[in-house]
């Protein structure tokens, strides 16, 4: 998850993959090239919009050539859920964005069905059970409903979808119940229909999560998988009035917003015309005025608090020791031109082909950094920058008053 930097941190991870002999075939995963939601979360995008979707094919082209098992493309909501999206916003958002992806990718000569093979993705799932499950089953319906609508093979209309339990319901304040909320949300995955599931550390919001918090993470997944055999069948929840009802009732609302954001001119036009951001205040001054009237009431916080609570203590990840050795390698060494060179003139005729990429890898084998390459490709085109959507966690109004020790 390099937010803007995922094309350049792609190029390193594979110059990397190529000096210890290893085989990028063998990789199995994502890369998360999503520039609309780094855009969303930084509010700067370096190479630009423009030139960052037309990247995109290029990435796709690449790694259906030389990773196929990874998939290029992300489609997060994460952004957008952090700064107070409700499931009908998160579900809009996620299909009109990967439609943006699916033209670039189409316009440039890549089969739909290949697009859809590289995309995956990635989702929220909070603490309110009916509602996740209902969720991931409505975003399946709507994308079968899209990929049908652009002539896409029966095997690319079931979405690869990445769930992370949510990070706007962890709480600092009495950590501890976040390893209920974490369960839960992973059952909601689950039963959802999630393909690969994150479970946050329950220590998460507080700082660099420690080795216990870790632990106990990748086991809420053993647990799930092992003793409880959720993985075992297929849309558990189907025939349930309630969550059939709830599901319908997304996609529907959905959909319809899905339409708007077309009709309007797509989820770029959207995002940086303000209009996302707009939308947004409105559902998360809704959402601050619930926790404030006790209508959405947090275990450990607003309900039920410790007065007499220890807080845990999470040091930050002490970096300073890299930051000299970076210092000094960039001292010590010479900028690759000739290969900056060529990554430049890719960048410049780029036909969608993958050579931009390769281009870019060897320029990362012979030292070029994060930064070299972004300069690179960008070439005279100028940053894309809006004002990034702002992040926060439910509980985070109330601890800011918290007790002089507790950090929020």
């Amino acid at each position: 998850d390099a937010g803007g930097n995922a094309f350049g941190t792609t190029a390193a991870l594979m110059a990397a993959v190529r000096a210890r002999g290893n085989d990028p075939a063998a990789f199995h995963g994502g890369l998360g090239y999503d520039p609309l939601a780094a855009l969303a979360a930084d509010g700067v995008l370096r190479f630009g919009l423009e030139p960052s979707l037309a990247l995109l094919p290029d990435v796709v082209n690449w790694c259906d050539r030389t990773s196929p098992r990874t998939r290029a493309l992300s489609v997060n909501s994460l952004p957008y859920a952090m700064s107070g999206a409700s499931a009908v916003q998160e579900l809009g958002y996620l299909l009109a964005t990967a439609v943006e992806y699916l033209r670039a990718a189409t316009d440039a000569g890549v089969s739909i069905d290949l697009a859809c093979r590289h995309l995956r993705f990635v989702t929220t799932s909070g603490r309110d059970l009916l509602l996740e499950i209902a969720k991931l089953r409505a975003l399946r319906r709507m994308w079968a409903r899209i990929v049908g609508a652009c002539d896409g093979a029966a095997g690319s209309r079931a979405p690869w979808v990445h769930a992370v339990t949510s990070p706007r319901t962890l709480t600092v304040r009495d950590p501890w119940v976040n390893l209920v909320r974490t369960t839960v949300e992973a059952l909601g995955a689950v039963v959802g229909g999630a393909d690969t599931i994150t479970v946050l550390p329950f220590d998460d919001a507080i700082g660099h999560p420690n080795s216990l918090s870790r632990r106990v993470a990748a086991l809420s997944h053993a647990l799930l998988r092992e003793e409880s055999h959720l993985h075992r069948v297929v849309d558990p929840a189907a025939g349930s009035y309630a969550i059939e009802r709830l599901t319908a009732d997304l996609a529907e609302h959905a959909w319809a917003l899905f339409q708007e954001i077309e009709a309007e001119g797509g989820m770029a036009e959207r995002l940086t015309g303000g209009t996302v951001r707009g939308e947004l205040a409105e559902t998360l001054d809704a959402r601050r005025r619930a926790v404030a009237e006790g209508i959405d009431p947090i275990t450990g916080v607003t309900s039920h608090p410790d007065p007499a609570e220890r807080p845990l203590d999470r040091p930050p990840v002490d970096v300073t020791s890299l930051w000299g050795a970076l210092q000094q390698l960039l001292v010590n060494r010479k900028p690759p031109r000739t290969e900056l060179d060529r990554l430049r003139a890719c960048a410049s005729a780029a036909t969608g082909d993958g050579a931009v990429m390769g281009a870019a890898i060897d320029a990362c084998t012979a030292g070029a950094t994060l930064w070299e390459l972004a300069a690179a490709i960008a070439g005279d085109d100028p940053s894309t920058t809006i004002e990034p959507l702002p992040s926060e966690r439910d509980a985070e109004s109330f601890e800011r008053q918290a007790a002089p020790g507790v950090s929020a």
